[in-house]
């Protein structure tokens, strides 16, 4: 009969009352009765107390599960223990088996999950036994067992057998022990019972690796309840399995089956059966069989795991060593491939240190990174040279710390690839570099993309002198963008046919390099990848002065050929906006531009209206126009306009193919009054950075359709003249003499950050902000009166804020404040961002009780109502407290930082500021690279790379006698 769980009282030990109560929580929850205890001195006293079974961790306070089950054992040597061992190995079952545990149960730390049903079999496997004179009665039974037990042990341990062997004569022992003509181990795979090993008379038919139904045999019920079946006649006991075909076909009568589990599963039964019934099955005897089950769930678990090791020591690429802080290897993980590539044998330098088994310096070279990987709980990596089986070698090795939690030395990991391969190229790729930096040629490397696009990457010293362009201007750029469409057309066709054809090609071309026409003789060669052209390299000579006789006949009768038209009128107005100093003069630049050829007949920009007050809807104004269309702005007619706030609203360009144009002031082509017709209007909304500061409409001239290209070229006119805009707004921003100062807030926790400052009482301060791509900014704050990891958790739960990390804890013996930093995911989110792209300047921005403050600088020409409309677009609740024209001193940028501000791109300023901010120059440095790289979300090697070239850009300026 099944024990009562409410009635049985356990004694559940760990190293700590907390580990002691993690154990004991399931057991609780299934019923039992359950002390805690962290004191293994203490607890054989606690036993007289009528506890019925012991529950202990393997890892103890001052002693382990093992020693403090052969104290249990010598007071109470029938009293049931289960041990679960975290830290399980073979060693530690083969002692455990040895000191008599009822159940030993490998973890992965966490509690079993048949730890409640292992202490239920024990329990009532005990109380079975608790009858004294029945123990007399049977003393001879119970001494035959206890020596098929030791036997079974003494297999278990046997490493000389494979674990096939074991388990097979662990069956054979008993089937013996019983008297039983089949003892089994069976799989349950889905609806089917596998005979995984048998034992059983030599004329049998019953197999290893057979299959049947599971349904057919009595296993189906062990596996169903969990529990034993006893069945001593089993037409008697279970008449209702008598006639299931594997009793029939095997004639069984009698069956004893116990589960075995599996990661706390039943997978499978250990069941013992006979063609004779029998009267009973003793207590010894199920008593035995369970024990038996338990050992070979114990035996089964150790095999897989092996197993699963032995798999990934064959496929691991590398070899690895564990070592610990003196330098001494514990353990090493080779697979049979890279054997060659050890030092030596593992025999001879297992428990050596690397002193004692590597050359001096290399030696050295490992200890160091070692004990620093250990000192600052950081992955080292290294590289090495060493003579191996294989031949000298090049290793690079990572060494990851590994805890030892109180319990022990610290250690590492340590994992060394073959790099011998990479070293060689690294040193071919040397010797090619230097002769490429050192041509007398212009040398030229071209990187090849997916879809066969072609940008250069980069150029030697030769090729800046020849073009005049600086290896930075060429970094990136395509042949279109360098030389324009119709050359870059020509160059991008030879490039093409190279990659093709797989083979080297020479020719001569003429390029407009620096404004001048010049003649070069080139050669370019593919370089492959698996078969894939991923680069082209060549070499180019000017020959302009050949050619000069042969070119000066060609002008005298036709021009060079012109750039294609909006390739010319995008660089034209490129051009021209450069030295703009006010938005009116590149809306005229524009707008003159555009209507200077025959290209288009008329052009005009315009702004959001605001006709509320007299009651109409708003529409849009122009301000700047140009052509011979009409004499005043403001006659462009109202179908126009409507156009035009389309444009706006929907933030794309739109074009209509067929409109009249009305025209007091006719052209060469009408006279009077005279109705134009079959004009396209094409209206772009002036937009970068999510900012959109006006639109600008076209007008083609007569039968001539705006294609769609066209229409995209004249899209990204619209965001250069946009970014062009908010340049002159920032610039007037920072040296205008006076500046527009605007007053925000945003009131009663209407913004993230006030809400965080009235929940934790505190004060937000706004440091730097850093965009880092068009949809991704840092921003930095310090925090006053609270605890930064709290406010970090408050702001990243935003949907907008993607991470944070808490940069500085506040620190009083130098006034430091605390300091966070958090990637904003959505910058159109950001208020700071939106005022960014107006051009202004944050002076200030704080959140205290709730309340959002932002003070900002402006260029007195800003819109102050489109900033604020654009602000209550992220924050509804933004007020504009007041606004003020100040004086501010006329602040003279130095050379230095212009040339930088120039130069640099959007991602090696963000690369730099971050680095900057994140303390990776500080000492000792405050960021790793990686950990900056993982902030901005992008490869280690990207942000090394764009650090390198920024930081190439400010010495570059600072060191060069000519940079202008």
């Amino acid at each position: 009969m099944a024990a009562a769980t409410s009635d049985i009282r356990i004694l559940s030990i760990g190293p700590c009352l907390e580990s002691a109560g993690t154990l004991a929580e399931p057991l609780e929850r299934a019923g039992f009765s359950v002390e805690a205890t962290a004191d293994p001195a203490t607890c054989v006293e606690k036993l007289s107390a009528g506890v019925e079974c012991v529950v202990s961790t393997y890892l103890l306070d001052d002693t382990n599960g093992v020693a403090l089950l052969r104290n249990v054992r010598t007071a109470h040597p029938d009293l049931p223990f289960v041990l679960c061992a975290r830290e399980g190995s073979e060693q530690i079952a083969s002692k455990a088996i040895e000191a008599d545990v009822t159940a030993y149960l490998p973890t992965d730390g966490r509690v079993p999950p048949d730890l409640p049903q292992r202490v239920t079999n024990a329990v009532e496997t005990a109380r079975v036994t608790e009858n004294p004179q029945r123990e007399l009665d049977h003393a001879p039974e119970r001494q035959r067992y206890e020596q098929a037990l030791l036997e079974a042990h003494d297999l278990l341990v046997d490493n000389d057998r494979s674990f096939t062997a074991r388990i097979d004569a662990l069956l054979e022992l008993g089937r013996e022990t019983l008297g039983t003509e089949y003892a089994t181990l069976s799989r349950v795979d889905d609806a089917e019972y596998v005979f995984e090993a048998v034992a059983a008379p030599h004329d049998t038919n019953v197999q290893s690796g057979e299959r049947v139904p599971l349904e057919v045999t009595n296993c189906e019920r062990v596996v169903e309840t969990e529990q034993p079946l006893v069945l001593p006649d089993v037409q008697a006991d279970a008449p209702e399995l008598a006639a299931r075909a594997g009793n029939v076909e095997l004639g069984i009568s009698c069956y004893l089956g116990v589960p075995v589990f599996v990661d706390g599963h039943v997978t499978g039964t250990l069941c013992f059966y006979d063609t004779h019934a029998r009267s009973e099955f003793t207590e010894q005897a199920v008593s035995f069989v369970k024990r038996l089950g338990s050992w070979m769930t114990h035996e089964i678990t150790h095999h897989r795991q092996a197993t699963h090791l032995t798999a990934i020591e064959t496929a691991f690429p590398d070899i690895g060593f564990q070592l610990d802080d003196d330098g001494r290897y514990l353990d090493c993980f080779v697979s049979p491939a890279t054997s060659n590539l050890l030092y030596t044998d593992p025999k001879e330098f297992l428990g050596q240190r690397v002193q004692d088994v590597l050359p001096t310096e290399t030696a050295e070279t490992v200890l160091t990174a070692i004990q620093d990987a250990i000192e600052t709980d950081h992955l080292e990596t290294i590289e090495y040279e060493l003579p191996v089986p294989a031949g000298t070698r090049w290793f690079e090795a990572r060494i990851a710390p590994v805890s030892a939690a109180g319990y022990g030395q610290e250690s590492v990991i340590f994992v060394a690839r073959d790099i011998t391969d990479r070293k060689a190229r690294e040193e071919k790729l040397a010797t090619a570099e230097a002769m490429f930096q050192n041509a007398q040629d212009g040398m030229f490397l071209i990187d090849v993309t997916d879809d066969v696009n072609f940008r250069i990457q980069r150029v030697n010293q030769t090729y800046e002198e020849l073009t005049g362009c600086s290896a930075d201007r060429l970094h990136g750029c395509t042949p279109s963008e360098l030389v324009g469409d119709d050359a870059g057309a020509e160059i991008i066709a030879r490039y093409r046919r190279c990659v093709e054809q797989g083979d080297p090609l020479e020719y001569e071309e003429s390029l407009p390099i620096s404004g001048t026409a010049t003649h070069w003789h080139t050669k370019i060669a593919p370089i492959s990848d698996d078969g894939t052209v991923t680069k082209l390299v060549g070499a180019t000579r000017d020959i302009t002065e050949q050619k000069e006789r042969e070119l000066a006949l060609e002008e005298q009768h036709q021009e060079l050929a012109k750039l294609h038209r909006i390739n010319t009128l995008i660089h034209g107005i490129t051009q021209a906006l450069q030295n703009t100093k006010t938005r009116t003069a590149i809306e005229t630049a524009v707008c003159s531009h555009l209507t200077e050829s025959d290209l288009y007949q008329a052009a005009w920009i315009g702004t959001q209206g605001d006709d509320a007050a007299r009651g109409t809807e708003s529409t849009v104004v122009p301000q700047t126009g140009a052509g011979n269309s009409w004499q005043e702005i403001d006659e462009i007619p109202t179908e126009h306009r409507m156009v035009a706030k389309e444009a706006l609203h929907t933030d794309e360009a739109e074009r209509i193919d067929d409109i009249t144009l009305d025209a007091p002031a006719p052209d060469a082509h009408s006279q009077g009054d005279q109705t134009q017709p079959d004009h396209s209007l094409v209206s772009i909304p002036l937009t970068a950075g999510g900012t959109t500061y006006g639109v600008l409409v076209v007008y083609a001239p007569l039968e001539h359709t705006v294609t769609d290209e066209e229409k995209g070229v004249l899209t990204d006119l619209g965001q250069i003249i946009a970014l062009a805009i908010q340049r002159v707004q920032s610039q007037r921003s920072l040296t205008a003499e006076t500046a527009m100062e605007l007053r925000l807030q945003i009131p009663d926790s209407g913004s993230l950050f006030g809400e965080v400052s009235a929940e934790l009482d505190c004060e937000l301060t706004f440091e730097r902000w850093i965009p880092v791509d068009s949809k991704h900014g840092l921003q930095y704050i310090s925090v006053r009166d609270a605890e930064p990891a709290a406010v970090l958790e408050h702001l990243t739960a935003a949907s907008f804020v993607e991470t944070g990390a808490v940069i500085h804890e506040a620190d009083e013996t130098t006034d430091q404040q605390s300091y966070i930093e958090i990637r904003i995911c959505d910058i159109d989110q950001s208020i700071i961002s939106r005022l960014a792209e107006h051009g202004a300047s944050i002076t200030a921005a704080n959140a205290r009780d709730g309340d959002t403050y932002v003070t900002a600088e402006l260029s007195p020409e800003s819109d102050i109502r489109a900033i604020v409309t654009a602000l209550q677009e992220v924050v509804p609740t933004i007020n504009l407290l007041g606004k003020q024209v100040i004086n501010q001193p006329i602040r003279a940028v130095p050379e230095i930082k212009r040339q930088v501000s120039e130069q640099l791109t959007t991602k090696q300023r963000a690369a730099l500021s971050t680095a900057y901010t994140r303390g990776y120059y500080a000492w000792p440095r405050e960021s790793t690279a990686e950990e900056i790289a993982q902030t901005m979300e992008i490869a280690s090697s990207t942000f090394h790379f764009h650090l390198r070239h920024a930081l190439d850009n400010l010495l570059t300026s600072f060191f060069e006698d000519d940079c202008q």
